[in-house]
């Protein structure tokens, strides 16, 4: 196996970001290795030297976003079933406004990628994604559990908590929206008094 140096590392990551940024403005479809180079001031030959073709690269975006998102779900067990969806909350919008580019090229391109990578790569992204929703369905299954949360199923409850906090990078604009702190405990609230039961101490907090 080769060794990578930190150098090539580098490289490799300047790449990564560079395509991002033309996947989100052009989509996958309309950018080529060659737009690729030329942005990033690479020869195509040294583009190719670090990844085969597009289909590389966005197998790579795919991996991070999803190694970064899996690496948020901390062990929440210490926490109430409420405060640990409000820190899920937070740390995944914090996620997402860290990097907008990604956040848009994971969504935007998520229900083409079948057509892009191999079966081998999308069961892979696939099996990450259940791996984050198996994680906040158990938040959401011990507060029902505990009575902490009633009224709804526990599978459309989770759905509906990832549907929104993915939706953000649609319209969050740094230079006008609030601190991505703020809009997840707004979030929080919304989604958790909507859940609560009337006779939750959290109901009244």
């Amino acid at each position: 196996m080769r060794r990578v140096t930190p150098q090539q590392n580098t490289r490799r990551e300047e790449i990564i970001r560079v395509a991002t940024g033309l996947f989100r403005a052009r989509g996958y479809h309309g950018t080529r290795m060659d737009d690729v180079a030329d942005t990033t001031g690479l020869n195509k030959a040294t583009v190719y030297y670090y990844f085969s073709g597009k289909a590389e690269i966005l197998y790579a975006i795919y991996l991070k976003a999803t190694s970064e998102t899996l690496e948020i779900l901390e062990d929440y067990a210490l926490l109430s079933p409420a405060e640990a969806l409000r820190r899920n909350a937070e740390r995944q919008l914090l996620l997402i406004a860290s990097d907008l580019d990604q956040a848009a090229v994971y969504f935007q391109e998520a229900p083409f990628i079948h057509e892009w990578l191999s079966a081998e790569q999308v069961s892979e992204i696939r099996a990450r994604e259940k791996r984050f929703e198996r994680g906040v369905r158990s938040i959401i299954n011990r507060g029902f559990k505990d009575g902490t949360f009633h009224g709804t199923d526990p599978a459309i409850a989770t759905a509906a908590y990832v549907g929104m906090t993915s939706w953000f990078y649609r319209w969050y604009n740094p230079a006008r929206s609030s601190k991505p702190e703020k809009i997840a405990a707004t979030f929080a609230d919304i989604f958790l008094r909507g859940i609560l039961s009337p006779d939750s101490p959290e109901r009244s907090g």
